[in-house]
């Protein structure tokens, strides 16, 4: 069975904005960030429900940074976070354990958990 992933040009997209967050700490990239996410909803429903637990717990962490006007961006770990979430997007196959190591890495950043994000 073929497994779709989701759209590699949006997640490289997305990769590449958050090192320009890094740099220039733009709400406006954060935004653009949010609207790549959002997008990337069009081929994650046809992925796996763990690459879609992935995208949600995301896209969560990051429409919470716009709502505080994305200077949570200014610590670098949480880039790192992100990031690490963008790289399991991008693995076609993907274990509880790594939906679990995710959800972990944004709750040990202070992100908060969500009924959405147990394992069921």
């Amino acid at each position: 069975m073929q497994i779709n992933t989701i759209d590699q040009n949006l997640l490289n997209k997305s990769k590449r904005l958050l090192i320009k967050i890094s740099i220039y700490h733009d709400e406006n990239f954060i935004k653009e960030l949010a609207y790549l996410l959002c997008e990337m909803w069009e081929t994650a429903k046809d992925t796996t429900e763990r690459h879609q637990s992935i995208l949600a717990v995301l896209e969560s962490a990051v429409l919470t940074i716009i709502g505080y006007d994305g200077h949570i961006f200014d610590d670098p770990t949480y880039l790192g976070v992100f990031s690490k979430a963008l790289d399991k997007l991008s693995q076609n196959d993907l274990k509880d354990e790594d939906v679990q190591y995710i959800r972990s890495a944004f709750i040990q950043e202070g992100f908060g958990t969500m009924p959405w994000l147990s394992n069921k």
